[in-house]
Formats: C-alpha cells, sequence, structure tokens
C-alpha cells in the first residue's frame, strides 16, 4: 500500500487527495471520509488511501504590473501604459507559503485529485490555479457542496462530477480576474497620473465606477428635477343603503390627463368638482372575482441581501457574511453565494427532514410546522423547477436539515437572517393566500368613479407574516385608491353589498394641488436591484441582445455586488444620508471627469454588455483568449482617450490641487493652495472657492460648483462664463398666490414677470432673468 515516506507522509500507491478551500472546509470533508489521522496540513485515511489538505483562500496571487517590468514601478507614469500580461504569472504568497508546498507535494504524489473547494466561481479559480501551478496532470473530478451537513457532504460524495463540467466555470472566472486587473491597474494609473492632484488616486474599477455614475446620475436628477403642479382628485361616496362614505378614485377620459396620467389642467379639475359635488349618482358595475396570490420564490443572495437592506438596515457585506456563517460555521442554512431562486424537484422528498429541523431550531415556527406535517405534504410549487436550478451553479438558499443548534443561541443578526430564509421555506407548503376582489363601479353627473375592495377567503402562507412579525403591515384603508399617490399601494378591504343601479352619493370631493416629486435616491437595497437588472434603469437598444437569452441584464454578480459597494463607500466615493446613498463630492468629480475623458469608462449598458460576455465564456460560446483581446482593445483604447485629454487645459484635476479645493474625503477647502502645481481657478464659486464646472440641464447650460452636494451653488451661463448668482425658483403649487405680468420676480427680485405658455399653448407666469431664474406659476382660467 505505501511506497516510501516522504517529508513524514507516507505515500500512498493509488492516492486520491481532496483539495478544500480553507481548514474549517477540510475538517468538515474528512470527518465524513473518516480521515483522523493527522499530518501537517493535511487528513488521512489509510485504510481508504484519501487524504483531505487545503487552501487557505488563494495561495497564489497576480503579479502585480511592477513584476511585469520595472517601467510599470512607482513612481506611475502614462507614456509605458497600457501593461497588458502575456503570459499571466501567478505568485505564492509568502504568508502561505508552507501550505502551498504541502498542497505541492501531495499533488505530485496522487493519483486522483477531487477539488472541494467553494461550490463557485472563486474556487474553481482557487483550485485551479495551484493545479496549473503545480503542474498536475492526473485524474481530476469535482465535488460539488451545496449543504455543509454532514448528510449533504455524503449526498455530495455520491454525485461527484467529472471535472469538464466546470472547465467553464473557471474560464470565466478567470475572465473575470483578468479584465478586473487589465481595467483597474491600467486605467487607475493613467487617471491618476494625468488627472489626480497632489495625493489623491482616481480608482478605477470595471463595475465600481459604473456603478458610482448610476449613483451620480440620479443625484443629478434629483439635483436638476423642476417640479410640475397637478391636481388629485379624492373624492366619497356613499353607496345603497350603507351609511359609512368609502374612498373612490377618477377614472378620467381620453384627453383629461397628461402622459404620465396626471391632471394638470385646473379648469378640468375645477368643473369636474363643481358637477360632482353633493350629486347623485348610479353604481353602474359590480365586479367580483376569486384571486390567489402565490408564495414568493425562495431567496437567492441577492434577494436576501434585499431584504435585509430594507427591513434590518444590515450592509450587503454584513448580510453574506452573516448567512455565509449560518453555512459554514453553523450549518444551518445551504450554499449562500446563489443567483437562483429555486430548488430542484428531487429536493421535494427532502422536505419532511428540513421542516422537522426548522421546528426544532426556531420554536416560534414550530407550530407552523406541525400543521403543515399532520396532513400530505402539498404539491411542490414553482419554487421546485429542476430546469431552472439547471442554468444557475447553485439552488437557492434554505435551511438544511441540520437541528442541533437553537435560534435564539445564534446573534442577532442571524436570527433574523435565518428567520427570513426558514419562513420564506416554509411558505412553499401552506395554501395559496386567497381572496375575493370586488370592483365597484359609480357615474355621477357624467363622471365614472372606482373602487377596488378585497375580502381574504384563506390566508394560507401569509400566516407567516402577521403585522407583529418581520411583515409589518400598512394600517388598513377604506378601499385600494389611486386618489391619492401614497394609496396606490395600500391594502385592498371589504366593501360594502351593492348591485348595480343602487345609489351613490356624493359627500365629499376634493380637487388637491401637489407638486411631482424628484426621483429617490437609491437606498442599498434599491442600488442592488438596479445593479442585477440595469436594463430597468437605462434605455439602451445595445440590452436586447442581451435580453434575447435572459431575463435581465445585470452588472457585477450576486457574490461581489455588496463588496463593491462596500468598496465604493471605504474610498469616500459614497456616502449614507440615513439610508440612502449619496455620491461624496469626491465621486461627483471622478464621473464628471470620465464622462469628459473617456464617456465609455462609466457606460452602463457597456458594462452589462461584458458581464454577458463573461456568461458566454463560461458557456463556452465565447473563448477566454477572445474575451481577453476585447478587454485588452478596450483599455488601450481608453488609455489613448486619457492621454489626449491629458494634454488639454480644459480638463482640471481631482483631489489636493489648486483648481480642486476639495480634499479626498469630500471636504472643501476654504481657498485654493497656491503651492499646488496646478494652475489657479478660472472660475472660484462664489460660496466657496471651489471651481464652477459648466453643466448641460434639461433648460440649457448653466454653471454648478464641483463641490456638490456640500455646495449647491449655480450660475446661469453667460457666453461661456459664469454669470451673476440668481436664486433658484421653486414652482408652485397650483392654489399658491397669483403674481401679475410686469411686477418684480417674488423669487429673486431681478427680473420681472413676464406671461409665456407650454408646448400645448397654456399660459403661465416665468420670471424674465430665465434661465438663471427659474420662478414658474399658472395664469388661472377665467
Amino acid at each position: 500500500m505505501f511506497r516510501d515516506n516522504y517529508f513524514g507522509l507516507m505515500h500512498i500507491a493509488s492516492m486520491r487527495l481532496f483539495l478544500c478551500e480553507k481548514p474549517s472546509q477540510a475538517t468538515d470533508l474528512a470527518r465524513v471520509l473518516a480521515c483522523t489521522e493527522r499530518g501537517d496540513g493535511y487528513m488521512k485515511n489509510a485504510a481508504t488511501q484519501t487524504i483531505v489538505t487545503f487552501a487557505v483562500g488563494h495561495l497564489l496571487h497576480q503579479a502585480e504590473p511592477d513584476q511585469y517590468g520595472e517601467q510599470f514601478g512607482k513612481p506611475w507614469k502614462l507614456d509605458v501604459l497600457p501593461v497588458l500580461p502575456s503570459p499571466w504569472r501567478y505568485l505564492p504568497d509568502p504568508k502561505t507559503a508552507k501550505q502551498l508546498a504541502v498542497v505541492t507535494r501531495l499533488l505530485r504524489t496522487a493519483n486522483e485529485l477531487v477539488i472541494a473547494t467553494d461550490a463557485d466561481r472563486e474556487g474553481e479559480v482557487i483550485a485551479r490555479n495551484i493545479v496549473s501551478h503545480v503542474g498536475y496532470t492526473g485524474l481530476m473530478s469535482r465535488l460539488w457542496v451545496s449543504d455543509s451537513t454532514a448528510t449533504g457532504i455524503k449526498k455530495a460524495l455520491g454525485q461527484i462530477k467529472p471535472a469538464a463540467s466546470t472547465q467553464g466555470l473557471y474560464a470565466s472566472g478567470v475572465g473575470r480576474q483578468r479584465a478586473d486587473w487589465v481595467a483597474g491597474m491600467n486605467l487607475t494609473r493613467a487617471l491618476t497620473v494625468a488627472f489626480g492632484g497632489r495625493g489623491t488616486v482616481i480608482n478605477f474599477g470595471r463595475v465600481q465606477t459604473p456603478t458610482l455614475a448610476l449613483v451620480v446620475r440620479r443625484e443629478r436628477a434629483i439635483g436638476q428635477f423642476i417640479p410640475s403642479p397637478y391636481f388629485s382628485l379624492q373624492a366619497h361616496f356613499k353607496l345603497g343603503s350603507h351609511a359609512e362614505a368609502i374612498a373612490m378614485r377618477w377614472l378620467p377620459e381620453t384627453g383629461q390627463v397628461d402622459a404620465n396620467n396626471r391632471l394638470v389642467d385646473a379648469a378640468i379639475a375645477k368643473a369636474i368638482v363643481g358637477k360632482v359635488t353633493g350629486q347623485k349618482g348610479t353604481v353602474d358595475a359590480v365586479d367580483r372575482e376569486q384571486k390567489q396570490e402565490a408564495a414568493p420564490l425562495l431567496y437567492d443572495l441577492g434577494a436576501l441581501q434585499r431584504e435585509c437592506s430594507s427591513r434590518f438596515g444590515m450592509s450587503p457585506d454584513k448580510t453574506l457574511a452573516t448567512v455565509q456563517s449560518l453555512y459554514e460555521t453553523h450549518k444551518l442554512l445551504t450554499y449562500p453565494r446563489t443567483d437562483c431562486e429555486y430548488i430542484a424537484e428531487e429536493m421535494y422528498p427532502d422536505a419532511p427532514r428540513v421542516l422537522a429541523a426548522i421546528g426544532g431550531v426556531h420554536p416560534e415556527l414550530s407550530k407552523v410546522v406541525a400543521s403543515i406535517v399532520a396532513q400530505p405534504l402539498r404539491a411542490p410549487t414553482r419554487a421546485f423547477n429542476s430546469k431552472r436550478v439547471a442554468a444557475s451553479a447553485h439552488h437557492a438558499i434554505i435551511p438544511t436539515s441540520a437541528s442541533q443548534m437553537k435560534l435564539d443561541a445564534l446573534k442577532p443578526n442571524e436570527q433574523q437572517v435565518y428567520n427570513l430564509v426558514a419562513r420564506r421555506y416554509l411558505a412553499q407548503f401552506l395554501p395559496n393566500h386567497g381572496y375575493d376582489e370586488t370592483r365597484v363601479s359609480v357615474t355621477c353627473a357624467g363622471v365614472r368613479f372606482i373602487a377596488i375592495g378585497r375580502v381574504v377567503t384563506e390566508p394560507g402562507w401569509k400566516l407567516l407574516y402577521p403585522p407583529t412579525s418581520i411583515d409589518e403591515k400598512k394600517p388598513k384603508r377604506t378601499s385600494k385608491t389611486d386618489a391619492d399617490d401614497d394609496e396606490k399601494s395600500s391594502d385592498a378591504v371589504d366593501l360594502p353589498a351593492v348591485s348595480c343601479g343602487d345609489a351613490a352619493i356624493n359627500t365629499d370631493i376634493r380637487a388637491v394641488s401637489k407638486l411631482t416629486q424628484p426621483p429617490k435616491r437609491y437606498t442599498e437595497a434599491t442600488l442592488l436591484s438596479a445593479m442585477e437588472a440595469i436594463d430597468k434603469e437605462i434605455d439602451d437598444p445595445r440590452l436586447a441582445a442581451i435580453m434575447k437569452n435572459k431575463e435581465k441584464a445585470g452588472i457585477g454578480t450576486s457574490a461581489t455586488r455588496g463588496e463593491i459597494l462596500k468598496r465604493l463607500f471605504a474610498g469616500e466615493y459614497f456616502e449614507l444620508d440615513k439610508k440612502a446613498v449619496k455620491p461624496t463630492s469626491k465621486g461627483l468629480s471622478v464621473v464628471e471627469l470620465m464622462e469628459r475623458v473617456c464617456p465609455q469608462l462609466v457606460d452602463l449598458a457597456m458594462t452589462a454588455i461584458w458581464e454577458s460576455a463573461l456568461t458566454e465564456v463560461e458557456n463556452g460560446a465565447l473563448s477566454l483568449d477572445a474575451f481577453e483581446s476585447k478587454i485588452n482593445q478596450f483599455v488601450t483604447q481608453a488609455i489613448t482617450q486619457v492621454r489626449t485629454a491629458a494634454s488639454s487645459a480644459n480638463v482640471q484635476r481631482i483631489g489636493l490641487s489648486a483648481d480642486s479645493p476639495v480634499s479626498p474625503s469630500g471636504n472643501v477647502r476654504s481657498r485654493p493652495n497656491a503651492n499646488d502645481s496646478v494652475a489657479a481657478v478660472k472660475h472660484a464659486c462664489p460660496s466657496c472657492a471651489a471651481p464652477m464646472r459648466r453643466r448641460s440641464g434639461s433648460r440649457g447650460e448653466f454653471w454648478g460648483c464641483s463641490a456638490y452636494p456640500k455646495c449647491s451653488m449655480t450660475l446661469p451661463d453667460v457666453d461661456g462664463t459664469p454669470g451673476a448668482a440668481q436664486a433658484r425658483a421653486k414652482p408652485q403649487a397650483p392654489n399658491a398666490p397669483r403674481g401679475e405680468v410686469g411686477n418684480a420676480c417674488p423669487t429673486c427680485s431681478l427680473g420681472k414677470l413676464t406671461q409665456r405658455s407650454t408646448s400645448d399653448g397654456r399660459p403661465f407666469l416665468g420670471c424674465t432673468k430665465f434661465p438663471a431664474c427659474k420662478h414658474f406659476e399658472w395664469i388661472p382660467s377665467k
């Protein structure tokens, strides 16, 4: 059985070597394989000729640019770029060199290697880079573990895959790693040398920077937003013999509302209120329909991160760390880094064991579990879909069959995450939520109104989400109505029993004047959603090709998006205002620079296309060499554009330089530093001394302070230079006090009120100092 004794290890004649990603993973696997004899960096079972060893994360790292040539070292130089490695070099990490030596010696004597690193792209890269470094050419297979319990590991051992089945995953992982290196190393150096002020590094990330641009553009949209007035008709009627009036929504006729379904004509609003007030109408339609609502799908990592952010204020990286702990340490949840919301139909027979485990871990849910298992399990829901699982590396995150831990023994954040995942799984075994929906239509004085009511007939899976539980519901309202924007998502309730022909008496109708609201800032939850489905954020025809084969076009992956946001906060490109994600002045300046110098660096559609290309690499539709060639061309072209812009005096530097009194932390300096190497500020902000920058808005050119949002000063554009400071008008609601033509503008006091008309001929009063002053008020109809 044994050939010789080599560095203290007895060599097995037909040794099978399992390579794990980390020591804890190796310990779990060794326990199942009965590898009880410990060596230095490995565990073995001599009887079965099996050895389990491990990496410690990445034992090899990509070489730095200066290791490809001293010209790429410090100080950074623009003229030597780009650095495009060929071949790529991977170097041992000195901190883990000892363990790499152990793995190398074991591989050189193994007859078969079973890759047992994390079952994901990163795990594949970790293992196969070691294989390539050592030059191992023997038999190789893949252990794919999604459930780290002993039961889960045993099941995976019975389903070991051929190594070729995950070769594409490795290729896409290497492609992603190399693309990030080529883009990040080259463009960070190029942008910093060309445009970084003293002591300022301008970081570029292939996904990170377009994500920053997404937030910056939302901030601009908010800053440039001009509210428009409109009316909300709010009406109440008594129906039939029912004593209590209910809210009803007005149904407009063709031509009464604008393209956004808003009532903007004061005359129409006034006429409707006058016609309907106190009048008797008739119920002209009552439609009842039985409806059902299926349980939501199971969690993938992105959905779980969004939920935890919304409910608990938990950051995406904190959520990932928590679910990783529940998977790796406590064995209570399955593999976390998944982008799949389904589980295989073959997992349905495991449900009784998983349900029992949930009841054991989570006492509060034990009664629900008991009610489920007391009768035959319902047929598998839409969440059981083997085809969907086959299209992903992993199934959804669900509880395991382990119940050795109690909920109260977990940390608070672990309790919160387990609670969410357990309830979502239990929901698959409860009935659909059932309700009767009633739609009542009323015509009064020729004007139509509608109300929608619901009566719950079967609580079903929503029993898991009472108002005192994790799903806090909004207060119930009298009916579901769009009469007010805030009511669009309100819960509908029971309506009175009425029939066609019943009387409908108006008790109240008002035309409430409102102003449109600017776009909302992203939260971490909504930003994750935007990154996952960028096609919903931007309208770009280039995304059509991606959408032919995918449900959505995203940037980043479920495993990387949280880390990207973390880096943007750490680099002081983002800041949190309560839950809102805002760009700092540094973030705003970086995006503005890249838009002027090299717009494709902040092109969200292009980033989604790169993401799609990596999927093609994984599926074998695009070779790794072809992908690398495309990335190299992209970066080379970008550096050429940076060089061209660097020679132009029109592009200002970012950071601690005379033209930008904004520090890397986003703090505004009191005045420019005369000792800096860049020329003095050409147009200083009259408020904070930061440079003013010319921008384009929906109303034309204007000048804004580069220190925005810390300074919100804007100036009109006068023949290409900033004009005199003017206050910005706040558009008035339709019922605000009216001015007169020729009077001094009530907003800026410098201009005069003048009559103008909208594109559809409606008259309004504006300021003669427009666009510097944007005073606005409707002229009421006579």
